[in-house]
């Protein structure tokens, strides 16, 4: 089940095959599963947080005594494999890292493996999350944490730059930050844990490019199907920026039970694309029902109010040319957007009403030969 707003999906096949080719590559790139600075001891106990489908662990279930105890934990149980495929000494089960570790847990493991949270944690909230591991562990027991800041990549080629940028600004109009992973052994430190190892942003070798490649498409595909598809029908804010450009916008809107956008007039043109919910859209005058799957077009200059007239969220995504609102503009609720407004909180960018030849002159865009 799922029971959070992961950005990258679970329910589908290719999401854990994903997963799975990202254990494949990291093994690629690391040379090894467990450290070979983690001793191995008999009746050790091993456990992964954010498991997926626990491929980690099934890997070095196969190359470690039957003694050793392999734990792996995740928010949601989706991508389990089935239970009689797990190893004598693999167990799975459901925990929250963000909630306080149960008390039959507490100090109970030698080894605490955690990969790829960059997408997990957000707004820099990773306390909770490193209580959870220290609680996990024994005295004297080790992390092996794999992650990636992935705002100092190390890439090459500006396409492949471009399709980053990309992916980013999907990330941070998400709510994502990525400064803790920039300080991570020195957050560790603070913890109380020894550092053994850190290393920074490495170029991938020709035998994991491929495949990492690979990962990073299908994962940018799954965050996007997310901010498409997943994530609207969870979100309970009225208004959410999700990515502003030098000549469009893309905003999320969901209109509470009875709620409206409110009578009003821009300046810019907008096309607005229902995905759930029904309601009734008035422009210039006009009324007409609208539903998941339509589309309505507004002018700039022209009125227009939404009102849900359904039993559930009206959830639209509304595309401005230019931008309308600030890049990084979170509404809860109606009044807060109305009051950004009125307080001038909430515009549009300047620079998001550059002319086409000024951004060209500033090298922004290129134009056309």
């Amino acid at each position: 089940m799922d029971v959070d707003d992961y950005i990258l999906g679970r329910a589908e096949a290719f999401s854990s095959v994903r997963l799975d080719a990202q254990h494949l590559w990291q093994i690629i790139q690391l040379g090894y599963v467990l450290s070979p600075q983690i001793p191995v001891v008999d009746g050790m106990r091993i456990a992964e947080i954010g498991a997926g489908t626990g491929i980690w662990l099934l890997h070095l279930a196969r190359t470690l005594p039957k003694s050793i105890q392999l734990d792996a934990f995740d928010i949601s149980d989706t991508q389990f494999p089935s239970k009689k495929n797990w190893p004598e000494n693999l167990n799975f089960g459901v925990l929250d890292a963000f909630r306080p570790v149960p008390e039959h847990l507490v100090g109970k493991f030698d080894v605490v493996h955690l990969r790829y949270w960059l997408g997990i944690v957000k707004g820099n909230n990773y306390g909770p999350l490193i209580e959870h591991v220290s609680t996990l562990l024994k005295p004297g027991g080790y992390i092996q944490w794999e992650d990636i800041d992935p705002s100092d990549p190390a890439l090459e080629g500006e396409e492949c730059k471009k399709a980053h940028k990309n992916v980013l600004d999907m990330l941070y109009s998400l709510g994502f930050k990525f400064d803790w992973l920039k300080q991570l052994p020195e957050i560790l430190n603070e913890a109380g844990f020894e550092v053994l190892q850190s290393t920074g942003p490495t170029a991938l070798g020709p035998e994991a490019a491929p495949l990492a490649t690979s990962v990073f498409v299908t994962g940018t595909a799954e965050i996007r199907h997310a901010i498409t598809s997943t994530l609207p029908t969870k979100n309970s804010e009225f208004r959410r920026v999700l990515w502003t450009g030098l000549y469009s916008q893309l905003v999320l809107m969901n209109i509470p039970v009875g709620g409206d956008i409110g009578d009003e007039v821009h300046t810019v043109d907008q096309a607005l694309t229902f995905t759930s919910g029904t309601g009734r859209a008035t422009v210039a005058g006009k009324d007409q029902d609208v539903k998941a799957g339509d589309m309505v077009i507004v002018p700039a200059g022209t009125q227009h109010q939404f009102i849900n007239t359904g039993s559930t969220p009206l959830i639209l995504y509304t595309l401005y040319s230019p931008a309308e609102h600030a890049p990084t503009t979170v509404h809860k609720d109606k009044a807060q957007g109305d009051r950004e407004e009125e307080e001038g909180i909430d515009k549009a960018p300047e620079w998001s009403r550059r002319s086409k030849k000024d951004n060209e002159a500033m090298g922004l865009v290129r134009g056309e030969d």
